[in-house]
């Protein structure tokens, strides 16, 4: 095994008990709500998720109801080769995707979901490990020979907090796009310590939210304004208060003495970051 950063082997040591660390796999039960399309509004799930901890692979079945007993059926897995995600419906396929972008965005999955799978930190071989500064390590893997990366975000207590990654989106012709994850509300089960609450969202640079935005900056610049474009904040009373987030990012504080210094400047666009 390669050896660990000192915060990624400290987390694990905390999250895994000793008789804990021989397990071959973790299954896990979710309970949750899936936005299918942007726009849309979000669909109920009940899931089962199973992970591999010595090989990268997984394989997540779940049930979203439609009416009555009629319900959609997905599975999204990945056996360290191929990924599969397949929507069924009355037992009959009516989605089906393969192929080696899917393959990809499987792996980034499994590396992004491994705080409800810890034992994989300890146990898995095929897993890379780089320390990137405070609280922040990156883990890896290789996909057909091609290296995959997710970033790691600690908060203060040593707790994964937050995950960043570049994946595949097949609704975008798999165009590459940032996925992000956020944990919390650690709690023990049968020893191990594990995150009762998650959230994954694409960062879509388009849509109905976008344009609204492009349209305000229009009118601001039409009548002589300043527009003010802020990297992701951080700092207390921010979302980001125990961790800086990936570039571009500027510290709460700097914003609103930035801010206070560009109120008269002359008309433009003023990007504020550290």
């Amino acid at each position: 095994m390669p050896r660990l950063p000192a915060l990624i082997r400290d987390y694990a040591d905390r999250a895994v008990p000793d008789r804990l660390r021989s397990a071959r796999s973790v299954r896990i039960r979710q309970v949750g709500e899936m936005l299918l399309k942007p726009g849309a509004s979000p669909r109920r799930f009940e899931a089962t998720e199973e992970f591999a901890t010595r090989r990268v692979a997984f394989a997540w079945r779940a049930r979203f109801p439609l009416l009555g007993p009629l319900a959609l059926h997905v599975t999204d897995r990945y056996d360290g080769e191929d990924g599969l995600l397949e929507v069924r419906l009355l037992g009959i396929p009516v989605q089906r995707r393969r192929g080696p972008e899917l393959a990809r965005g499987e792996a980034v999955r499994y590396l992004a979901e491994i705080a409800w799978a810890p034992q994989t930190i300890l146990a898995n071989p095929q897993l890379d490990w780089r320390e990137l500064g405070e609280r922040r390590v990156e883990v890896a893997t290789r996909v057909r020979g091609e290296r995959i990366a997710v970033r790691l975000i600690f908060n203060e207590a040593g707790e994964i907090a937050r995950t960043e990654a570049e994946r595949p989106r097949a609704e975008a012709e798999n165009a590459v796009t940032p996925w992000i994850g956020t944990f919390g509300d650690y709690r023990y089960f049968d020893g191990a310590r594990l995150p009762t609450h998650g959230e994954v969202a694409w960062q879509l640079p388009d849509g109905p939210d976008a344009l609204a935005v492009a349209e305000l900056e229009r009118a601001v610049l039409a009548e002589g304004g300043v527009v003010l474009s802020y990297g992701q904040f951080y700092g207390p009373g921010t979302y980001n208060a125990d961790a800086v987030p990936a570039e571009p990012h500027v510290q709460i504080d700097r914003a609103a003495e930035r801010t206070v210094q560009l109120l008269d400047s002359p008309s433009g666009v003023v990007v504020i970051t550290d």
